[in-house]
């Protein structure tokens, strides 16, 4: 009987680790329609969904409809992320969007660690909008795994209320998906 010989298990674990803890983030930019508020949902690995755009260097670009549901046919891919977040017009024109994450969530994002949303002032609360609360979520209806992507859009005041928003999307989709009342196809119009 033949032993397994340890070292070239440990070399390959060894390379894999490196590999995915030194590697390039991939740039992910989420385009949203100018002046939207609310929630914002990606759908992933749908067989009806589209697929997104991907530029020569890698990055990927979400086009979010304007009822903010996403449903793409890839899966996100593995490794480090840089996200960043634009309104987009009817001009192509884009508008960065800032990142705020909850305090007990702040995350380094690629270069940028975001602020938190007790750091922003009392004008930016009342009338900043920013992206908030982006979590990956994954759930199973009927054996089947679905992993998705929320995040809101709005006033850092309103914060509770777009997170809201953004969970009773998630939630109706899954109702709607259990009962076979929707499929994808008609949610992506």
């Amino acid at each position: 009987m033949n032993k397994l010989k340890p070292f070239p298990i440990i070399l390959t674990l060894f390379l894999s680790i490196s590999c995915s803890l030194f590697a390039k983030p991939i740039n992910m930019i989420y385009l949203i329609p100018e002046g939207y508020t609310g929630g914002v949902l990606i759908f992933y690995d749908d067989e009806i969904g589209i697929t997104p755009e991907e530029l020569e260097d890698g990055t990927i670009l979400y086009r979010i409809p304007t009822n903010g549901v996403l449903i793409v046919k890839s899966l996100k891919r593995g490794g480090p992320y840089k996200l960043s977040y634009f309104f987009i017009d009817n001009k192509d024109t884009r508008t960065e969007i800032e990142y705020l994450d909850s305090k007990n969530n702040a995350k380094d994002r690629g270069n940028i660690k975001p602020r938190n949303q007790d750091e922003v002032t009392d004008n930016e609360r009342d009338n900043g909008f920013f992206a908030m609360n982006h979590r990956s979520i994954t759930f199973s209806i009927s054996n089947r795994k679905i992993s998705m992507h929320a995040f809101s859009v709005g006033h850092p005041k309103d914060s509770t209320a777009l997170y809201t928003d953004a969970i009773d999307k998630a939630d109706q989709i899954e109702k709607d998906i259990s009962k076979k009342k929707l499929d994808f196809e008609v949610r992506i119009q």
